[in-house]
C-alpha cells in the first residue's frame, strides 16, 4: 500500500479538520435555545432568564429565550420533543407531573422524551386568607370552615395547577368543605383575595410574600415541610398537625433528545454553578424561591413520585381540562 508522504498527510489532515471545524465550533460555540413554556413577564420566565443569563456566563455562549407558552406547556414540551437540535426547556410540575393525567392525550412522553438535567427551583404552596377572616392559624381555619353553612370558596392561579391541586388535597385532609374558583393566572386572584372578593386562596409564597408582609393578606400554613425563608413567621401544615402535607409548584431543566450527553454534561456544570452564584441566589432568595439543584437521576425519581401522587389527586377529584 502506498505511503503518504509528511506533507501529503499533513494536507489530507488540514482538509479533514476544515471539514469537521465547523460542526465543533457549532457544537461547542453557537448559540443554544432555552425554551419557556410561559409568557413573558411570568414568574417562571423571570426565573428562566435569570438562569440562563448566569449559565450563558459560565458556558461562554449565547443562550436565546424562546417563549411557546399555552396548554399547560404542552406547546412548549412538544416542540422540545420533536426538535432535532440541541437546546434546553424549562420544565415544571405541570410539564413533568400533571400533564399526562389532566388531559386525555399530550404530545409528549414526559419519562421518554426529553434528557434530564437537573431539578433547580421550588416555591412552596400557601393557605392564605383576608385579613378580615377571624383566624390566624391552620385550627382556628378548619373551626371556622366548618361552621360555614355553604362550601368555602378559594382562588387559585388556574385548573390543574399546583395551587388548584393543592387545595383540593387540603379540602379533603382538613374536612372543610371548599369550593374552588378558579383565576386566569396567580395575580388575579391575589387581587381579589386583597380586596375582599373571596376570603382564601391557595397562592405560592413567591407572589404572596410582600402582601403578606404588608399586613394584605394572612398566611395560615406552608406546603414546604421545613418554614420558608421568605416567610418564617408562617407554620407550615407539618408544625399544625399534618405532617404528610407536602405541596410545592418546581422547575427543572432538561435537554432535547438530540442534545449530545457531553453537551448535557456541560449545562449541568453551568446550572449548578448559576444556582450558587451571588446574583441567582440574591434574587431567588429575593423572591422567595429556594434553589435545588441535583442530578438527572435525582430529576427522573422525583418526576414519578409526583406524577404518581398528584395523579391520584387528579382522578379521585376528577380534574380535566381538555
Amino acid at each position: 500500500m502506498p505511503r503518504l508522504s509528511l506533507h501529503r498527510r499533513s494536507a489530507v489532515a488540514a482538509a479533514f479538520s476544515a471539514v469537521l471545524a465547523p460542526s465543533l465550533w457549532a457544537q461547542d460555540s453557537a448559540a443554544i435555545e432555552y425554551v419557556i413554556g410561559f409568557a413573558p413577564g411570568s414568574s417562571a420566565d423571570a426565573i428562566g432568564r435569570l438562569i440562563a443569563e448566569q449559565m450563558s456566563k459560565t458556558l461562554g455562549r449565547s443562550i436565546i429565550v424562546n417563549n411557546k407558552p399555552g396548554a399547560g406547556t404542552t406547546i412548549a414540551a412538544q416542540y422540545v420533543a420533536t426538535a432535532r437540535a440541541p437546546m434546553l426547556f424549562n420544565a415544571d410540575f405541570a410539564t413533568l407531573a400533571t400533564m399526562p393525567h389532566l388531559m386525555g392525550k399530550i404530545p409528549y412522553d414526559p419519562e421518554k422524551d426529553f434528557a434530564p438535567i437537573s431539578l433547580f427551583a421550588r416555591v412552596p404552596v400557601m393557605l392564605a386568607v383576608s385579613p378580615s377572616l377571624p383566624v390566624n392559624n391552620l385550627k382556628e381555619f378548619i373551626a371556622w370552615g366548618k361552621g360555614q353553612r355553604d362550601p368555602v370558596p378559594y382562588g387559585s392561579s388556574g385548573l390543574g395547577t399546583p395551587h388548584h391541586l393543592a387545595g383540593e388535597l387540603v379540602k379533603e385532609m382538613i374536612g372543610v368543605q371548599m369550593a374552588h374558583v378558579p383565576y386566569k393566572g396567580g395575580g388575579p386572584a391575589m387581587n381579589d383575595l386583597v380586596a375582599g372578593q373571596i376570603a382564601v386562596a391557595m397562592l405560592d409564597v413567591a407572589s404572596a410574600k410582600a402582601f403578606v408582609a404588608a399586613g394584605k393578606i394572612r398566611g395560615i400554613a406552608v406546603g414546604s415541610v421545613q418554614r420558608s425563608a421568605a416567610l418564617p413567621d408562617v407554620p407550615t401544615f407539618h408544625e399544625q398537625g399534618y405532617p404528610n402535607f407536602e405541596a410545592t409548584a418546581w422547575q427543572a431543566l432538561v435537554a432535547s433528545l438530540a442534545t449530545p450527553a457531553d453537551q448535557r454534561l456541560k449545562f449541568q456544570e453551568a446550572l449548578h454553578a448559576a444556582m450558587n452564584s451571588a446574583p441567582v441566589k440574591t434574587r431567588l432568595d429575593a423572591l422567595g424561591v429556594e434553589g435545588i439543584p441535583g442530578t438527572p437521576d435525582q430529576l427522573m425519581a422525583f418526576a414519578r413520585t409526583e406524577r404518581a401522587r398528584w395523579g391520584e389527586v387528579i382522578r379521585k377529584h376528577n380534574i380535566r381540562i381538555d
